[in-house]
């Protein structure tokens, strides 16, 4: 594509990204987002939202938050499926340190103007009593309140 002077763009390399992702060639996607970068095409919410899924699917649930860092300190913001894709993984190690995450991740979601859906504001509610950290989940209680999505009725 290159050799016949053809400059792949966002998608093009979105495409090549999935397919190494597909295949667990995770270092090689990687790679290809640095390619971007020195092709002047940056990487966007999609590229970020498919390596970051790819690697909490093959439990690197570590280097999808770094990769999430390294998302929100540049240009390119994360969307609410960012969001739902690492507060999901989130859920998959079962530790409380992980559920402490969600939550805040949750928090920051609500903070940058996203409105999660029921589901998952119960399901990380749910999660950090489980673990016993009930006053963390007063917290996100209180959160969901704000967003007008629970009624008052219901107290821990």
């Amino acid at each position: 594509m290159v050799v016949k002077g053809y400059v792949p763009n966002s998608i093009t390399y979105n495409l090549v990204i999935r397919g190494l992702c597909h295949r667990g060639e995770m270092e090689r996607a990687m790679e290809f987002m640095g390619r971007m970068k020195d092709d002047g095409c940056e990487p966007n919410v999609q590229t970020y939202n498919l390596v970051i899924r790819y690697f909490c699917d093959e439990g690197e649930i570590d280097k999808a938050l770094d990769l999430f860092q390294k998302m929100t300190s540049g240009d390119c913001l994360p969307n609410l499926d960012t969001y739902n894709i690492l507060i999901s993984a989130m859920f998959v190690r079962k530790k409380s340190d992980d559920l402490l995450v969600a939550g805040n991740l949750l928090i920051e979601m609500v903070d940058r103007g996203f409105v999660p859906r029921k589901f998952t504001f119960n399901w990380v509610l749910n999660g950090l009593l489980l673990t016993g950290n009930q006053g963390f989940a007063k917290e996100i209680l209180r959160l969901h309140s704000r967003c007008g999505r629970l009624t008052r009725q219901i107290k821990l």
